[in-house]
């Protein structure tokens, strides 16, 4: 032999570190999804996500449960907005572009 581990030596140690990096992979990926340990604004339940309050400068949390029913017909809220009363208001899409027009 030429004096280089065989190929079978070092595929354990490769296979070590390729398994560690995705077990760490793995642990961040499932602490990133987890959300906010905040109260939700609405109901108080967490996990929670923030969204940013335009008028106060400031992040407030809110569930997926609450976040994700548009505040004006039954269907999902894909966006939101802070409201003229300075509150985050959830809404579908269409109820979006319907306030914009309201706006302009």
């Amino acid at each position: 032999m030429n004096g280089r581990p065989s190929s079978t030596a070092v595929r354990p140690n490769c296979l070590k570190r390729v398994l560690s990096l995705l077990l760490v992979i793995v642990v961040l990926a499932a602490l990133a999804g987890c959300g906010s340990s905040e109260p939700c604004e609405s109901c108080g339940d967490t996990p929670t996500k923030s969204y940013m309050n335009t008028y106060y400068k400031e992040k407030e949390y809110y569930c997926k449960y609450c976040s994700s029913n548009c505040a004006f017909c039954p269907d999902q809220a894909t966006k939101h907005y802070t409201s003229g009363l300075h509150t985050i208001v959830f809404v579908c899409a269409d109820c979006y572009e319907e306030i914009l027009s309201y706006n302009s």
